[in-house]
């Protein structure tokens, strides 16, 4: 028993999805909620939830890569509607040839090798780009490019994408000059609002690229939980905060790798540490430290171990207050 939504799809065989009952949607496009909903009892067998899907246009193109030509295999291309909203997808085969998954709907269509939410390490190694040919910013606007208008019935063939590379900016995290910190995330950010564009995080060797970038400005800052004072590029602490704007910017021209490595000396935090015991003597785990500032602000926390020690990390020059809370029923 329960509530169901159908979708109906063909999947490549030329026809256009649909919600029941009768409701166009190509694969991704609509949620449920605007289709008709079908309520079942308790061991309740509904006959008669048939559906005649319509035809509709394939969308069809080649990517290749700029620099030498060659086909572009296994790469996904996504497709908006006019509002936006993703519609389908492709991916390209050997030769780097794609058709859309499902056919379209008559519309207007924008194409772009940005997959939704603009999950931008997922179009690398190549520039985000919206057809035809062009870049399209970090994020990208995917409806920043030339509409494909589909009839519905007809193929649209040659829409095809030339990648460019752009520019890889990379560098190395470390702690006293020479230590390798991995698991650190390294933040790109926008030199026009201050808003996080992208962000990786380092390897074993502390090494990190951020591959693909387009010409312009973008500041560069780290972002660890491992007790280590963060730092905007080049050489501003973090700790407790900072302002992109004031750090060093970075500068790709977006056809070469044109920007020096970008590194990053990280230094451990002030930390208050100590344990707790009762009257007793006796340790108390699982006890919460808490740091608070002179304004009366939660900074930090730790729990006590099994030994009734704790460190709390992630501070900064200053005073604090320290208190504890527990579940154990002391005061």
């Amino acid at each position: 028993p329960g509530t169901y939504y159908l979708v109906l799809s063909s999947r490549n065989l030329g026809l256009v999805d649909e919600l029941y009952d009768d409701v166009p949607c190509p694969r991704f496009s609509c949620g449920p909620e605007f289709g008709v909903p079908l309520v079942l009892g308790p061991g309740e067998v509904r006959d008669g939830i048939d559906a005649v899907l319509d035809p509709g246009s394939l969308i069809r193109g080649r990517i290749t890569e700029a620099s030498t030509g060659n086909p572009v295999p296994g790469y996904f291309v996504s497709i908006y509607s006019e509002t936006g909203q993703y519609a389908a997808f492709a991916f390209t085969d050997a030769d780097g040839y794609y058709n859309t998954f499902t056919a379209l709907p008559a519309g207007d269509y924008y194409l772009s090798n940005v997959p939704p939410n603009n999950i931008g390490q997922d179009f690398g190694p190549y520039m985000a780009m919206v057809w035809p040919n062009q870049t399209c910013g970090d994020p990208c606007d995917v409806l920043g490019g030339d509409a494909v208008t589909v009839d519905g019935s007809n193929p649209v063939d040659g829409i095809d994408f030339v990648l460019e590379t752009g520019t890889d900016v990379s560098g190395t995290v470390t702690t006293g000059g020479a230590t390798p910190l991995a698991d650190v995330t390294v933040q790109l950010i926008s030199s026009e609002d201050g808003s996080l564009l992208r962000s990786v995080v380092t390897d074993g060797a502390g090494d990190f690229t951020i591959s693909a970038l387009g010409s312009g400005d973008y500041f560069v800052r780290t972002l660890n939980v491992l007790g280590y004072e963060d730092e905007l590029y080049s050489g501003i602490s973090c700790n407790p905060f900072c302002d992109p704007f004031t750090g060093s910017a970075i500068s790709p021209d977006g056809f070469s790798n044109n920007v020096p490595a970008v590194n990053f000396d990280l230094v451990l935090t002030p930390t208050i540490s100590g344990s707790v015991k009762d009257e007793g003597d006796a340790p108390q785990a699982g006890v919460t430290v808490q740091a608070y500032d002179t304004l009366g602000g939660e900074v930090a926390s730790a729990v006590t171990n099994s030994e009734g020690a704790y460190t709390i990390g992630n501070l900064y020059a200053g005073s604090f207050f320290v208190r504890t809370i527990n579940n154990a029923g002391y005061v």
